[in-house]
C-alpha cells in the first residue's frame, strides 16, 4: 500500500490522516499536523493545534471521490 493518496490537485500523506467522516456522498478528511499556535506570558497563556480539513464531494470531485473510496475499501 502507498504512503500517499494522489488526488487531482492534492497529495496526502496517509500517516497524517486523523479521521475520515462519510456524510451524504461526501468525505471529510481531517489531517493532524504538528503546527501549534499560541502564546505564553509568565504562567498563563494558551496553545492550540491546527488541523486541516478537506471535503471531497462525489458530485464536485467524482474522480477524487472514487480514488478515496477505493483506498478505503483496500483497508478492509
Amino acid at each position: 500500500m502507498s504512503n500517499f493518496i494522489k488526488f487531482n490537485t492534492l497529495l496526502i500523506n496517509t500517516s497524517k490522516i486523523r479521521t475520515i467522516e462519510m456524510k451524504n456522498n461526501t468525505y471529510i478528511i481531517t489531517l493532524s499536523t504538528n503546527t501549534l499556535d499560541g502564546f505564553m506570558l509568565f504562567t498563563s497563556g494558551y496553545f492550540k493545534s491546527i488541523n486541516d480539513k478537506f471535503e471531497i464531494c462525489e458530485k464536485k470531485y467524482p474522480e477524487d471521490y472514487k480514488t478515496l473510496t477505493n483506498w478505503i475499501n483496500k483497508i478492509n
